[in-house]
């Protein structure tokens, strides 16, 4: 009888150890995983390049300022994925206040998929025709998409920033 109760004192003291053991190690494997999930996952950035904008923030300001004086008129144009390149064809016409094709910019585009905020795509564009400037981009996913576009000319260095929807 006393085998016994020795056994069954074993048996739960076992029974204890493995739960208290078990409830400590999910807590680290919780604890592991969140902090695999925010410095490793793209779409936590939400804001991408947020200390340096901030740093930034009066040229930043002074940027956007002279595009709103400006008063251009600034069309964007996303194209379909090319099923061989994998690429997407993107398009921006600039506009003066009177209609007039806006010439010999140089635009570079960063964008980025609201979903997906720390995967951002540089891009260059060329002048196609008068106001018109083109190129390719890896962007594939749908869904809205953020477009600052940084304008720099005779008139100085202008920012845009829009959002499009993309299918």
């Amino acid at each position: 009888m006393e085998n016994d109760i020795a056994q069954a004192e074993r048996r739960a003291r076992r029974v204890w150890v493995s739960i208290i053991v078990g409830l400590l190690g999910l807590q680290v494997v919780t604890g592991v995983f969140t902090v695999m999930l925010a410095t490793g996952d793209s779409s936590a950035a939400i804001i991408p390049n947020y200390y340096q904008s901030a740093v930034n923030w009066d040229s930043t300001r002074r940027a956007r300022k002279l595009m709103l004086d400006l008063r251009w008129k600034i069309m964007r144009f996303v194209g379909p994925v090319d099923p061989q390149t994998k690429r997407r064809e993107v398009r921006i016409q600039v506009q003066d206040s009177k209609q007039r094709p806006v010439e010999n910019l140089n635009l570079s585009a960063r964008l980025f998929h609201h979903a997906r905020g720390a995967d951002i795509y540089q891009l260059k564009l060329q002048e196609i025709s008068p106001g018109l400037y083109a190129g390719q981009t890896a962007l594939t996913q749908s869904g809205q998409w953020q477009i600052d576009l940084q304008v720099e000319g005779d008139h100085g260095i202008a920012a845009d920033s829009s959002e499009l929807w993309v299918e």
